[in-house]
């Protein structure tokens, strides 16, 4: 069986690990001149913050998901790539609290189901979103 794909939308997401390191690769920035930032090369650096992550990201192009091993056929599907920036504390707080199906009212609605009352304070819900920072497994 044959579909015409021309007036399908395909939407792809997905946590690509290690993708800021193949575009850090391509772009190779020099740091020629006195006072220029020095860079490395991210794939012997380690870790990088979720910052540094976000805006590279935000340059990817779809020779980058080439590189990264995503088939040419598919690639061609997607002829717009946009990347989602790591959210901060404040915004993690909001993502717990104020949907209306939010891990705070599951977890209240949970306890209350054995007649216990579960109230979170604000210090510990920017924990939690620290912690969320940390382990950058955002919201």
């Amino acid at each position: 069986m044959q579909i015409d794909t021309k007036d399908i939308l395909f939407i792809c997401g997905g946590a690509f690990v290690d993708l800021e390191k193949t575009i850090s690769e391509r772009r190779q920035d020099s740091s020629i001149g006195f006072g220029a930032p020095i860079r490395t090369n991210m794939r012997s650096s380690g870790v990088t913050s979720p910052t540094v992550t976000s805006s590279l990201l935000e340059s990817v192009e779809s020779g980058d998901l080439a590189k990264f091993g995503l088939i040419p056929e598919f690639i061609g599907r997607l002829p717009i790539l946009v990347s989602l920036a790591a959210l901060d504390e404040d915004q993690l707080v909001q993502v717990l609290t104020e949907p209306k199906n939010s891990l705070s009212r599951q977890y209240r609605k949970m306890f209350s189901l054995n007649n216990v009352k579960l109230h979170f304070t604000d210090g510990a819900l920017r924990i939690v979103a620290k912690k969320a920072i940390v382990k950058n497994t955002g919201a």
